[in-house]
Formats: structure tokens, C-alpha cells, sequence
């Protein structure tokens, strides 16, 4: 009894690990995603830009998301309109279009879930 006990505790941290493992490599291709495409142009990491043109910062986004990876999701596909500074989304909508247009699930997974493994702290 004590053998299955030992064995079924081995497989629920192993799979918890391969899961970190899987998450954190998901945000270090989110992350690569965000940078090459330049999304990083208009979201710092802290400071909210909205104010002269540009975008929320990547805190900002991941508060308002927070808990709901799918809704960011169905924004950067186009299946959901903006949360967030909906007067500024016409520049964004353009972004999204361009940069992210025809990329995988996989893909837009990935910078979900970089964006949401930002710090919530916002600059004034």
C-alpha cells in the first residue's frame, strides 16, 4: 500500500513539473513572439503609453486579463473587440493584423501567456 502511495506522489510531482516546464517554455516563445514583432514598440513593460498614442503597458494588460487568457486570446485574433483604451484600437488593429495575422493556436497561446506573467505593478 505504502509502494502505491509512493509511486502515485512521484507521478503527481512529475507531471506538475512537466506542466511548469510546458508553461515556461510557453512564456519564453510568448516573450520571443512579443519582441521580433515589435509589440514591445508600444507596450512597456510598466508604463501606460495610451496617453500619447501608444499602447497599455504589458502590466496593465495583465491585469485586465488576468484569469481570462482566452478572452486576450480572442482579442489578438480579432473575435473580441478592446478591453482596453478602445480609442486608440484602430492603430492596434492594424498591429494585429500585420504582425499577427495567420500565426498558430500555438502561437497566440504563447504570448497570452507571457503577457499574462507580467507583473501587475504600473508606473504613474
Amino acid at each position: 500500500m505504502k509502494r502505491g502511495v509512493l509511486i502515485s506522489t512521484l507521478l503527481t510531482l512529475t507531471l506538475s513539473g512537466a506542466a511548469q516546464a510546458t508553461d515556461s517554455d510557453s512564456v519564453t516563445a510568448g516573450q520571443r513572439l512579443f519582441y521580433d514583432t515589435d509589440c514591445v514598440g508600444c507596450h512597456d513593460a510598466t508604463k501606460d503609453q495610451s496617453h500619447i498614442g501608444m499602447g497599455p503597458s504589458q502590466a496593465t494588460i495583465a491585469k485586465i486579463y488576468q484569469g481570462r487568457k482566452e478572452d486576450l486570446i480572442e482579442f489578438m485574433r480579432h473575435k473580441k473587440g478592446p478591453e482596453i483604451d478602445p480609442d486608440n484600437y484602430m492603430i492596434m488593429e492594424l498591429q494585429i493584423f500585420t504582425l499577427l495575422f495567420g500565426r498558430s493556436d500555438s502561437a497566440f497561446d504563447a504570448l497570452a501567456s507571457y503577457l499574462l506573467a507580467q507583473p501587475q505593478q504600473e508606473e504613474p
